[in-house]
């Protein structure tokens, strides 16, 4: 394919794109751009499509806002569909099927394993997403805002993340965990920085959590 047109093209899905993230800090189109950019890097260094890459981060939480609406069950396996759609005639099918893969296969709690190498960089590069400083604003946000854990089905949302120590131990768990689930050896570099990050980044919060129970129990 000509370069000029491909790139045209792949302006023209960032567009469409684009107009199905809503404006929500945790899973918006800003998360969206941070998971294209990291996703070019990893494909770089593992020998992935960096085209296909690049489409099924952008494409990857196009169903978020229909999820949170209660519209859509899952939103992995709606927005394989509509990527599928956006996809259809503007791009090769073989293209098009291994960018509906990464959006099907990205999702960290449910969905099927990525079976491609570029279902695998997308599914990482999300994840590295939610580490570090951006990671726990982004759980936190959402876990504050929506009354549910970062993956909990809409259906499952109570009020037991409205609690501020329930939402930072949600975070804690989850985040931490992170690390150990990368699929490729790039990401796992990535991840342990992030991960020695939001380790310290634990540790000094019980410190700061405790001071008042420590000085109320020595007087």
């Amino acid at each position: 394919m000509d370069e000029t047109r491909e790139t045209d093209d792949i302006e023209r899905i960032r567009d469409e794109a684009r107009r199905l993230y809503a404006d929500d800090p945790a899973h918006g189109w800003e998360h969206a751009l941070r998971v294209e950019t990291t996703g070019v890097r990893l494909a770089r260094e593992e020998d992935a499509d960096v085209r296909v890459v690049r489409l099924g981060a952008l494409l990857h939480d196009i169903g978020r806002a229909k999820e949170a609406r209660g519209e859509v069950d899952d939103h992995a396996a709606w927005g394989a569909e509509e990527a599928r759609r956006i996809l259809d005639g503007r791009v090769d099918d073989e293209i098009r099927d291994a960018v509906v893969h990464c959006v099907e296969a990205h999702r960290y709690s449910t969905g099927p394993e990525p079976r491609t190498v570029e279902a695998r960089v997308v599914s990482d590069a999300d994840d590295l997403d939610a580490l570090g400083a951006v990671g726990v604003a982004r759980v936190l946000y959402h876990s504050g805002v929506s009354g549910c854990s970062d993956d909990s089905d809409i259906s499952d949302c109570s009020d037991t993340y409205n609690d501020f120590d329930a939402a930072a131990e949600h975070a804690r768990e989850k985040l931490l965990s992170l690390r150990d689930g990368m699929h490729t050896e790039t990401a796992r570099r990535l991840a342990e920085e992030r991960h020695a990050y939001l380790a310290e980044f634990f540790e000094r919060f019980d410190e700061e959590r405790q001071p008042s129970t420590k000085r109320s129990g020595s007087s």
